[in-house]
């Protein structure tokens, strides 16, 4: 299902205006759902039997960072370029600064004019990844709540969703709701009820899944795929109050069912894992893909010789880096790489804080009479501390 959601929104990115397109942005609350649904079945029994909030956090990071940063190195070149060639307020300083901000996955919160529009103007999509490693840094503390006060806070946000797109829609004169909120300055705070609505009502379907399993039937993947497609396809807004019907009940049912999916085939079972694993990259990776084609589309003669449009070439061609950014990930390890990286950093830290502890704690001494051999080798730290009476 994630994978058949971001063909959509690489549709909706590809084919802007287009009408069966209008709802597509639910695709990213559809994403925080399952999110929430995948990482309570990933984690919550291992955070209960002993892991570490610590190590939780390193595999969330490992697992989403690599290829969100390639995703804002792809941007990068593309955000500097027009801030060269279109004099505006925007200086290079400013674009270093976006590098930096974006490149540590925090948004770009600025009033400024940005060539770009949007929080991560290296790459736009990515603004729902970084509410969403906010989502995973709570998941710990969701964990905690019951049912029932995880039901109330599900159905707080809900009505803070409900509340925050009615004030937007009723100032743009075009809606009475407008749920599309959280990629670009102006609804930054509305990403937070959409974020935190979605990945804990995906946890609180999680939890209510065993409850069910006797009583619910197994149901055709196909099927839930196709209506998937109707959901996000649909050419109809009802003054925005479809994406509001089709986040907070349309797409958890489709969570709900599709959890009870098995895919029997042979077929039906690769054709999905590789749709899964397709669509983290390729969502991380199309949208600057999709911006540079235009300006190179006349060079490569190829394509006119082939006959291929604009937009359907910008399509292949992001289809394909995703593939390629899919596979140097896998290749190179970067997870398995960055998740070493960060636990010996984290070591590193905590032992240092140690000898700085254990340094105060020695006034007779002083922290600066410790001496290089002993901040380098901690072993020899206890040692003296033990045959000192």
């Amino acid at each position: 299902m994630r994978g058949i959601a971001a063909l959509v929104v690489l549709a909706i990115h590809s084919f802007p205006g287009e009408r069966c397109l209008l709802n597509a942005f639910v695709a990213v609350d559809f994403f925080f759902i399952l999110s929430g649904f995948v990482i309570c079945h990933a984690y919550g029994e291992k955070l209960a039997r002993g892991m570490t909030v610590r190590d939780y956090l390193v595999r969330r990071i490992s697992r989403l960072y690599p290829l969100m940063f390639i995703g804002v190195l792809l941007g990068a070149p593309l955000l500097a370029h027009l801030t060269m060639t279109h004099p505006n307020a925007f200086t290079m300083r400013d674009f270093a600064v976006v590098i930096v901000s974006n490149g540590f996955m925090l948004p770009y919160l600025t009033a400024k004019h940005v060539p770009l529009w949007g929080v991560f103007p290296t790459n736009l999509p990515l603004w729902s990844l970084a509410f969403e490693i906010l989502a995973s840094a709570t998941f710990p503390l969701l964990l905690r709540l019951n049912r029932i006060s995880l039901q109330k806070f599900c159905v707080g946000w809900l009505a803070i969703l409900f509340v925050s797109a009615f004030v937007r829609g009723i100032a743009s004169h075009r809606n009475i709701f407008d749920m599309d909120a959280g990629w670009y300055i102006d609804s930054f705070l509305g990403g937070f009820p959409r974020v935190f609505f979605g990945f804990s009502c995906g946890m609180l379907l999680y939890r209510l899944r065993p409850s069910a399993t006797s009583h619910i039937k197994s149901v055709n993947p196909y099927l839930i795929y196709i209506c998937l497609l109707i959901m996000l396809m649909a050419p109809v807004t009802l003054k925005g109050l479809y994406p509001l019907v089709a986040t907070a009940i349309l797409a958890p049912l489709l969570v709900w069912f599709g959890s009870f999916s098995p895919c029997n085939s042979h077929i039906t079972a690769r054709s999905s894992e590789f749709l899964g694993w397709l669509s983290y990259p390729l969502y991380c990776v199309h949208m600057p893909i999709l911006l540079l084609v235009p300006s190179i589309y006349k060079r490569i003669a190829l394509f006119s010789r082939l006959g291929i449009p604009e937009k359907v070439a910008a399509v292949v061609l992001a289809l394909l880096v995703a593939v390629i950014a899919g596979m140097l990930n896998d290749k190179l390890q970067l997870q398995r790489r960055l998740t070493t990286f960060l636990t010996v950093l984290i070591r590193i830290y905590a032992h240092v804080s140690e000898i700085l502890t254990r340094a105060d704690d020695q006034p007779e001494r002083g922290a600066s009479s410790l001496s290089i051999a002993e901040l380098a080798d901690p072993s020899r730290t206890r040692q003296t501390s033990i045959k000192r009476p």
